[in-house]
């Protein structure tokens, strides 16, 4: 009777409901052969993800355009100067063996924002572990940026270009980490330039107390994967990977030249970080095109010393606050090492 009636409970059936598949699910997807990149070569690929938050911005373009991509995006390993050297094998690292346990965790719940189908998860998935053990780091970025060029390249490939974005000083080294400093410098890089090149939209944002670090990470970070449309995000990628970091100065400069007068009549800050999202209602009225870029690259940023405006931005902006939060995550740390001090004495 006891049994029967536990089983019977609206406790046990909301249980087993939940867990069951759950259970099923995760069963479903260890047994699923991770689908071989490049993606786009998979017939059901585009069929499957075609909802899939990393094409988002697709809205057909790899439909229309799928044999014109790997056209593309054949010199791209070479614009970064990928060679054998840097296609290393993708190492099997457990969720258990990353220096951080929580960021298998991550990587996983962040393959799960990226793809729907359980064999492009399991694709990326190992590819995004392997990089965080190699690199000591991660960050969602990452994923989303790996995936993308999973697309057209092979795993090797990708992970290959992924390290050279991530280690070499043309690119983007030290953005993809739990605290990007790296980022949150050039964001204050860019300050002086914006005030120089185009001091009104400077001024207005400043009057409004919006700085770049606020907005600049999916332009930048994420390499606009998350807010470009595609047709125009290729272009953009193949520029990055031509001209380095400083294309993303070029090109920021560009998006506040091409939302001038938008973002002057903006009335509040929703309406001014909709503009800076670039959702989609903004690009509907305003969109972005290839002469937005041509524009962003007339900007001559030749006499910009970057080693020297980043020493400036890193100690004008970041290096009080963040020494300031290293001091008060050590004395956090040190008075939950007295607390466990107490009560091992207590219990002597």
């Amino acid at each position: 009777h006891f049994f029967a009636s536990l089983i019977s409970s609206p406790f046990f059936c909301s249980l087993f409901w939940i867990s069951v598949p759950a259970l099923i699910e995760g069963c479903i997807e260890g047994m699923t052969t991770p689908r071989v990149a490049p993606f786009l070569r998979s017939a059901s690929f585009l069929a499957e993800e075609k909802d899939a938050p990393l094409l988002e911005k697709n809205d057909g373009f790899l439909e229309a355009n799928a044999e014109l991509s790997f056209e593309r995006v054949r010199p791209w390993p070479a614009h970064l100067g990928v060679n054998d050297e840097h296609r290393l094998p993708i190492s099997e690292v457990p969720i258990g063996e990353l220096d951080e346990p929580e960021v298998g965790r991550i990587i996983e719940k962040d393959v799960e924002r990226t793809f729907l189908h359980p064999s492009s998860r399991s694709a990326l998935q190992p590819v995004l572990r392997s990089l965080a053990k190699e690199f000591g780091s991660y960050a969602q970025a990452m994923c989303y940026v790996c995936g993308f060029l999973m697309l057209t390249h092979d795993e090797r490939t990708s992970a290959a270009m992924i390290r050279v974005l991530n280690n070499d000083p043309k690119y983007i080294p030290g953005y993809w980490t739990a605290e990007a400093i790296a980022f949150a410098t050039d964001a204050y890089v860019f300050l002086p330039l914006l005030q120089k090149h185009e001091p009104e939209v400077a001024a207005f944002l400043q009057d409004k107390c919006i700085l770049p670090e606020t907005y600049l990470q999916k332009w930048w970070v994420a390499l606009g994967i998350q807010v470009l449309p595609f047709e125009i995000g290729f272009e953009f990628l193949e520029r990055f990977l031509k001209d380095g970091h400083l294309w993303l100065f070029q090109f920021a400069l560009a998006m506040h030249r091409h939302f001038k007068t938008a973002l002057l009549a903006a009335k509040d800050h929703a309406a001014v970080y909709a503009i800076l999202r670039l959702e989609k209602s903004v690009l509907r009225v305003n969109p972005i095109t290839t002469e937005t870029l041509d524009q962003a690259a007339l900007y001559d940023l030749s006499d910009l010393n970057i080693a020297a405006a980043r020493e400036l931005a890193y100690n004008t902006h970041l290096k009080a606050r963040i020494e300031r939060a290293r001091l008060l995550a050590q004395q956090a740390a040190e008075e939950d090492d007295d607390d466990d001090d107490e009560e091992e004495e207590e219990d002597d």
